[in-house]
């Protein structure tokens, strides 16, 4: 459970932050101990004793710390049992560790290229800024090390281990601007540290004194795990870098409930804001114990849409649902809000009419133009308009517009050769055929990335045509419109439903 394990060890850098963690600060002699964690999003205190499990060898099985000190292994206990036992921890993130020991949200900068062919290569100078920025607000950051683009054997020929987490302990650059480095440490002691450029018998640090004296003017013993590495090697080796935006004088305000769709509502909360603030709105996803490792993922989005400003009052109210695309699944969860102001949470139920008009006009704004047949614009024929939303989707979602006057637009769309995606409530339906009325809009269809670890891929085709016949053709006798059926009904709010262009709430 090294995710977890550097998450303590950066912790530990801050004092304060590991006290709040740790309720029974002193020895007990009756070896009963509190423990504060937060889990899925929510504050537990758990109790556990001193009994910890042990090798034949009467050692520690599990993580342990110098000097015997114990705050280390009653943690990981105290984590083990909020999840069912030491197994359901082995693998995790760092983000996780860092959220379940401070409860502050977590952010996730991607380092490199990864085996996504859509990837774009990072901007290294804006990344070198933020990591730059976390560091100076003291956020707690972790590295971890799993780029499955580079031979194992590389790996161990520069001293790291793949599939492994480190802390990030600092951030420099030399004052020509030539050099920038990263300080790392592995929390499993000095076995295995970064042996190139910048590391400790690197003839670098002669060539540079200045450097020598401000970086490694403390003494250190190499198997404290600490080494430095050059920025540039960082970003190959390494695959993403999680900071945790730990700030002790924002407000946090947390809830939780259920998600599902239930009789076309679903539940939202009202952020009534009195004045200007910076927000981080965070969803934790509830797990079940000793399914922590084995949970199906959840593609969840958070919405933060304007719903009312009025001009007499000097606050602005937003409405935030909580959208899920991946099944028709119940879960638990539990959304935290931090902010630098004061906030009031209020939990209502709303339309879900909101989040269809949340998806449409979020492939309006950030949708790509389909092109077809040599055209540049994307309204290929008689005012039709299609729109592709890859960008801040993990997945696609496919938008039509028939704007045209008189003539229903009949739409034909089909899924071939995808892998590692689902279409909610269409699993079984690869095809899917539509009549969208003049004037309206409609999303065709959303598909999600099933499991987040795997990449994916999503082909499809359609085809359409204009026609004043308001139904499907070779359907006379039921007269349907969409196929696979869609509720049509006075109260449904099915995402898929046709709405009126001019029509829109949200704006």
């Amino acid at each position: 459970d090294c995710w977890f394990v550097t998450a303590l060890s950066v912790l530990a850098e801050e004092p304060e932050y590991l006290m709040k963690v740790l309720i029974t600060k002193e020895y007990n002699h009756q070896g009963i101990y509190y423990v504060r964690l937060c889990k899925d999003g929510e504050w537990t205190q758990i109790i556990v004793d001193d009994r910890l499990p042990c090798t034949l060898n009467k050692r520690l099985a599990y993580s342990q710390a110098r000097r015997k000190q114990l705050w280390v292994p009653l943690i990981e206990k105290a984590l083990a049992k909020l999840n069912g036992s030491y197994e359901s921890i082995i693998a995790g993130r760092c983000c996780e560790g860092l959220s379940t020991v401070t409860g502050s949200p977590c952010d996730t900068l991607i380092l490199g290229r990864t085996n996504n062919p859509d990837d774009k290569n990072v901007d290294l100078d804006k990344l070198w800024m933020k990591l730059l920025r976390a560091h100076s607000h003291r956020f707690l950051i972790c590295a971890m090390r799993s780029n499955n683009l580079i031979a194992k054997q590389e790996f161990k020929n520069c001293g790291l281990l793949n599939i492994h987490a480190y802390s990030l302990q600092d951030v420099k650059q030399s004052n020509d601007g030539k050099y920038r480095l990263i300080k790392l440490r592995n929390p499993w002691g000095g076995k295995y540290t970064w042996i190139g450029d910048w590391s400790d018998d690197c003839l670098l640090w002669n060539e540079n004194p200045d450097l020598h004296r401000e970086l490694l003017k403390e003494k250190r013993s190499k198997s404290d795990g600490v080494f430095w590495m050059p920025f540039e090697s960082f970003v190959k080796y390494f695959e993403c870098v999680d900071i945790c935006k730990i700030r002790p004088d924002w407000y946090e305000v947390r809830d939780s409930g259920n998600f599902y769709p239930e009789q076309g509502m679903m539940q939202a909360y009202y952020l009534h804001i009195k004045t200007a603030t910076e927000l981080d709105i965070t969803l934790h996803r509830k797990i079940s114990k000793n399914l922590r490792i084995q949970q199906s993922d959840a593609s969840l989005c958070v919405a933060i849409v304007n719903m009312e400003e009025k001009a007499h009052q000097n606050y602005r109210i937003c409405r935030i649902p909580i959208i899920s695309q991946l099944g028709q699944h119940k879960f638990v969860s539990t959304d935290a809000v931090h902010s630098c102001h004061s906030i009031d949470l209020e939990r209502r139920k709303i339309s879900l009419r909101i989040q269809r008009e949340f998806l449409i006009k979020l492939c309006i704004i950030y949708g790509e133009p389909v092109v077809k047949e040599n055209r540049t614009e994307n309204e290929l024929n008689d005012g039709v308009k299609i729109y592709e939303l890859k960008k801040y989707w993990d997945g696609l979602i496919l938008l039509v517009e028939n704007r045209n006057l008189n003539q229903n637009l009949h739409f034909h769309f089909r899924c071939t050769l995808s892998q590692n995606v689902c279409m909610p409530g269409k699993d079984s339906h690869h095809q899917l055929i539509d009549v969208i009325p003049s004037m309206h809009r409609q999303i065709i269809v959303t598909i999600s990335r099933k499991n987040s670890s795997h990449s994916f891929t999503i082909g499809h085709d359609f085809q359409y045509n204009l026609s004043s016949q308001n139904f499907i053709k070779n359907s006379h006798v039921n007269k349907r419109t969409h196929s696979p059926t869609i509720d049509e009904s006075i109260f449904s709010e099915d995402i898929h439903l046709p709405q009126p262009i001019f029509n829109a709430k949200i704006r």
